[in-house]
C-alpha cells in the first residue's frame, strides 16, 4: 500500500504503521526529514486530498520544495470556480 508513494517520493519508513478508521498513516523521512506518509481509505478523505493537491496544498509539494505557502488558499472558492468553468 505505501511503497509506490515511497519510490514516488523516495521516503524511508520510520516506525510502525498506523490503521484509523478512515486512512492508514506511516511515519517516514525524506533525506532526513521526519514526516507522516497517508493513504486515504475513505471516499470523503480521498477526494479532500484530491481537493488539496489540486489547489496546490499539497504536502508533497512541500517536502520537495523545501517551501511552505505563505498564502491563505480558499479551496472553496477556488472549486467553485472550476466548477463554473466546466
Amino acid at each position: 500500500m505505501f511503497t509506490e508513494y515511497m519510490i514516488k517520493w523516495d521516503l524511508l519508513p520510520d516506525g510502525e504503521p498506523i490503521r484509523t478508521h478512515s486512512s492508514r498513516l506511516l511515519p517516514v523521512r525524506r533525506h532526513g526529514v521526519p514526516a507522516m506518509l497517508k493513504v486515504a481509505q475513505d471516499p470523503e478523505e480521498r477526494f479532500g486530498a484530491q481537493l488539496m493537491a489540486w489547489s496546490g496544498l499539497s504536502a508533497a509539494w512541500i517536502l520537495e520544495t523545501g517551501e511552505t505557502p505563505d498564502i491563505d488558499i480558499d479551496i472553496g472558492r477556488m472549486a467553485a470556480e472550476a466548477l463554473r468553468q466546466k
